[in-house]
């Protein structure tokens, strides 16, 4: 079963703080750049050119990642495949990011009837795969990602690691672990950290 190719509704809320901090941003280099080369930056063309720049973002950014997610099915994601044991087989699969230091190394999930496995796609600097017995899951849990998005899973392990994912239909991620895992229901906590 594929899950995670449906992408999250991106709500006005969202693309307002998209707007408010990619004008911002821009803003802020363009009064900059003004400063280091002209010696009088205007900081009201710098603030209108950043509002003008921060609505176009809003608006060209969701639209551009809608039609990047409806294409994960197909090309280099179909070299993204784990080395499975001879009596184990995919029960869910789905396109994910794992975060490794500053690094969030896209790649692919997959639930086995034995581990958790997440491949990296070939365009990462780190490429090594990550492997879990279900044995060694501790406690999942939900979060934010950039305290905004409700796309994110937290796997923690019985010796201490934890592990942070960002996927899409985190809640069918849920469902599925749940059942694939026979993870009891005090291990799996929806409470966002």
């Amino acid at each position: 079963m594929k899950i995670g190719y449906k992408v999250n509704k991106i709500t006005w809320k969202l693309r307002f703080y998209l707007w408010l901090a990619f004008a911002v941003l821009h803003s802020l280099l363009l009064y900059v750049f003004g400063l280091l080369t002209d010696g009088y930056p205007s900081f009201y063309n710098a603030v209108l050119q950043g509002v003008i720049a921060g609505g176009l973002f809003a608006i060209i950014f969701p639209y551009l990642m809608k039609k990047t997610v409806s294409n994960l099915d197909g090309g280099f994601w179909k070299q993204v495949k784990p080395n499975l044991e001879l009596d184990e087989e995919i029960k869910v699969e789905g396109p994910a990011s794992l975060f490794r230091g500053i690094e969030g190394v896209g790649g692919k999930i997959y639930l086995t009837n034995k581990r958790l496995v997440f491949n990296p796609h070939r365009f990462n600097f780190q490429k090594k795969a990550l492997s879990l017995d279900y044995n060694q899951i501790d406690n999942i849990l939900t979060r934010k990602t950039g305290r905004l998005v409700d796309n994110g899973l937290s796997i923690e392990t019985k010796d201490g690691n934890e592990f942070r994912f960002v996927v899409n239909e985190r809640e069918a991620w849920l469902t599925h672990m749940a059942q694939i895992m026979n993870i009891n229901q005090s291990q799996l906590s929806t409470n966002s950290i």
